[in-house]
């Protein structure tokens, strides 16, 4: 009997010694400003101006002060930190703290850019003199962070289940980033940026279903075989098939890349009749082949009784034209770029098959003989893109590449209309930065000789394809689905466990 107790104990024991505890918090690098799409502009302050109408306390070293409200201006001072409040002032260590009292105070950054102004953030914020810069880090619980990454990453008129789904997901990022924090940050003595780098962070203000999507999901993650899930994606539209992760990006200088079990193709359509000489094993569209990417591709009048998850967003289908000259201006300039991209990471992402280099000073395409895609991707996405020419061939490796390479705007056409990029819902869009996707087929329009005169690029979805599509979960979540089917639609056999 004493050795079935002694056991029990010692498994009780074993279970509490290696259980995991869940961080609570997060801490978020801060930006000086970012873009209404959140890319961050940098991180380094010349002056750090924070109000507070409730009281807050300083901490820097031994000193503390508290102080009832009023407008903190932080400068930079050798390697030191200057603070004035009012009519005091104090030279205090490298790292200041200010601390709110109560739940209520938050915490205005004056000085920082953002869509909703300037930005005011719940918790900690701490200043760091680093080489005569200052850089502010947000400490803040989880599910504050999480209220303020959903409308930020998705827009907050969608149905809440979608938002819900969202928040899991961003909790899931969060939980993991503060378990594991980003290298690039560490020196900041942050876990994540404020930016697309990490997530979207307070470039939004929330709501009031907001702020019911995330406490109605408070402490749900994601999990893949026992571990929150290592790499958690989603984008803005789908073509009708999400992608592959090792389809979409390499695994250091390797590509394809790694696997990632849970980010894998699945169709975004039901009730579809696929033609018989267009189908796989499984009745879905063999979307690898040319053939049957380019009836799915150009299928903007959608077949009756099929349903589309994505075909509500503008991005589900688009079209661009690309004259001889405007491609050959823009691939001129947009493969040596690539390729100093390519050396920063020792990859070999832009072949060249045959003539010029793309690191020689007077890269030029000459005239474009031919597009071919090499390699399709199981959703469909192009992962090799060739390209012939006067002056040589090359071939494109990775869905971001290749958007690059083939970038619809005028400054990089040299043209002196705009480029219009004609979207599913009618409307347009000029010289938009980079494709919108690869998941695309070309019709090439050449003249009697047998000389390509034009390029039309057919295309579906908006974003890189894998994980969740957010208008896909617009969709589901206003036809009835529960933000755990959303879920589990997008992440391949996932769990939902509460940690919290």
């Amino acid at each position: 009997m004493k050795w079935k107790i002694l056991l029990g104990l010692l498994i009780i024991l074993s279970a509490s010694v290696f259980a995991i505890e869940y961080p609570s918090t997060v801490k978020v690098l801060l930006s000086t400003e970012l873009s209404s799409w959140g890319s961050s502009k940098g991180y380094a302050f010349e002056k750090v101006v924070i109000k507070s109408t409730r009281p807050f306390t300083i901490k820097s070293g031994d000193f503390e002060k508290t102080f009832v409200n009023g407008e903190t201006v932080l400068t930079a001072e050798g390697d030191k930190v200057l603070v004035k409040i009012a009519d005091f002032e104090k030279t205090l260590e490298s790292k200041v703290a200010l601390i709110p009292q109560d739940f209520k105070a938050k915490f205005t950054l004056v000085n920082a850019k953002r869509k909703l102004g300037s930005p005011v953030y719940p918790g900690k914020l701490i200043i760091k003199n680093i080489d005569g810069k200052l850089y502010v880090v947000n400490e803040v619980s989880i599910e504050e962070y999480v209220k303020r990454v959903v409308p930020s990453e998705m827009p907050a008129s969608f149905p809440k289940e979608a938002l819900k789904a969202q928040a899991v997901a961003a909790r899931s990022v969060a939980v993991l980033s503060a378990l594991n924090p980003q290298e690039k940050f560490l020196k900041y003595g942050a876990d994540v940026d404020d930016s697309i780098l990490s997530q979207v962070y307070n470039n939004v203000e929330f709501t009031s279903v907001i702020e019911d999507a995330v406490s109605e999901t408070e402490g749900l993650i994601m999990f893949y075989e026992g571990k929150i899930i290592e790499q958690l994606n989603y984008f803005s539209t789908s073509s009708g098939f999400t992608a592959n992760a090792e389809e979409v990006w390499a695994f250091k200088d390797k590509f394809p890349g790694k696997p990632i079990p849970f980010l894998k193709s699945q169709p975004q359509f039901e009730n579809l009749k696929v033609p018989p000489k267009f189908a796989d094993g499984k009745g879905l569209p063999d979307i690898q082949r040319e053939d049957v990417a380019r009836w799915f591709f150009k299928m903007w009048k959608l077949p009756e009784g099929s349903v589309f998850y994505d075909s509500q967003s503008p991005w589900f289908r688009w079209k661009v034209t690309l004259s001889q000259k405007q491609l050959q201006n823009i691939i001129s300039k947009t493969i040596p770029q690539r390729e100093k991209a390519d050396k920063i990471l020792n990859a070999d992402f832009i072949q060249v098959k045959s003539g010029m280099k793309p690191d020689d000073p007077d890269f030029s395409t000459g005239e474009i003989y031919d597009l071919n895609v090499i390699k399709r991707g199981h959703g469909g996405n192009v992962m090799i893109f060739e390209i012939v020419a006067e002056n040589g061939t090359w071939w494109i490796y990775k869905e971001y590449n290749i958007r690059f390479v083939i970038r619809p705007r005028k400054d990089f056409a040299e043209s002196d209309k705009d480029i219009v990029l004609h979207l599913y819902d009618g409307t347009t869009w000029n010289n938009y930065s980079i494709l919108p996707s690869a998941f695309f087929i070309m019709d090439i329009e050449r003249d009697l000789q047998g000389n390509l005169v034009e390029v039309t690029f057919w295309g579906g979805g908006n974003g890189h394809g894998v994980g969740m599509s957010q208008y896909g979960a617009k969709f589901m979540g206003s036809h009835g689905y529960g933000y755990e089917d959303i879920l589990k639609r997008y992440y391949y056999g996932v769990k939902i466990k509460k940690v919290y």
